[in-house]
């Protein structure tokens, strides 16, 4: 007696299934390079972000250790321009060298020192950078003995911030007429809104563009894209 066995074989995937597969396999791997992504830009922002404050935070102590040496009684030069959708001021004072520092054989320890904001032409547009200007002592000295202040150019200059939307001073003085204490506003756009802002009327939020990018000013209601760091520095002995 014969018997006949039927043996199943292995059956394969269609190419319907195939397609089905791939195209789940492709969804998901897109998906996977979406959160990464989105990850590395969200951890590049919190990147700029701490970068951007800290240079503030920098440049505001800077400038209390400059003005905490300031010799009292010599004139100061103070400048705001309060009419401004974002007052960018500066201040100039003498003060005194510190032991590190090296002294210089004409004007002795004093130098003069000035915080301001300047335009920048840089690829693709303007930016505003904080500068502080130094004249050595000899120039100072020559200028504190005229009770004037540096006419000439500063001796060097150092970079303390980028992206300067607003630089707003404000010191008011004491009875003797010398100031009493600065109250200072330094105000920077975020990477993505510096790079859009082109030209200076944008800057000092002077035209719809920067206006909408920015804010109307310091005293109106900020956009995401400012941040404002404040301290008071005071002066009065």
């Amino acid at each position: 007696m014969k018997t006949n066995r039927h043996v199943a074989c292995p059956r394969g995937f269609t190419l319907t299934e195939l397609m089905v597969a791939m195209t789940i396999s492709l969804v998901l791997m897109l998906a996977m390079l979406e959160l990464t992504a989105r990850a590395g830009l969200g951890f590049g922002r919190t990147q700029r972000s701490i970068h951007m404050q800290g240079e503030a935070r920098g440049a505001l102590h800077f400038m209390a250790e400059d003005m905490a040496t300031r010799m009292a009684g010599t004139p100061v030069l103070i400048s705001s321009d309060g009419g401004a959708a974002w007052p960018c001021g500066m201040i100039g004072f003498y003060r005194s060298k510190s032991l590190a520092e090296p002294a210089d054989p004409v004007g002795g320890d004093v130098v003069f020192v000035l915080y301001e904001v300047k335009a920048v032409i840089e690829a693709g547009g303007i930016s505003r950078q904080l500068v502080r200007s130094v004249w050595d002592s000899g120039e100072s000295f020559d200028a504190l003995m005229a009770r004037g202040t540096p006419l000439g150019a500063p001796s060097s200059e150092e970079l303390l911030a980028l992206q300067v939307v607003g630089f707003a001073l404000a010191c008011p003085s004491n009875a003797a007429g010398e100031p009493a204490s600065c109250e200072i506003a330094l105000s920077v756009a975020d990477d993505l809104t510096a790079a859009r802002l082109k030209t200076e009327p944008d800057w000092r939020a002077a035209t719809a563009h920067g206006a909408a990018l920015i804010g109307a000013g310091r005293t109106a209601p900020p956009t995401a894209n400012v941040h404002s760091y404040q301290t008071i520095i005071l002066l009065d002995p």
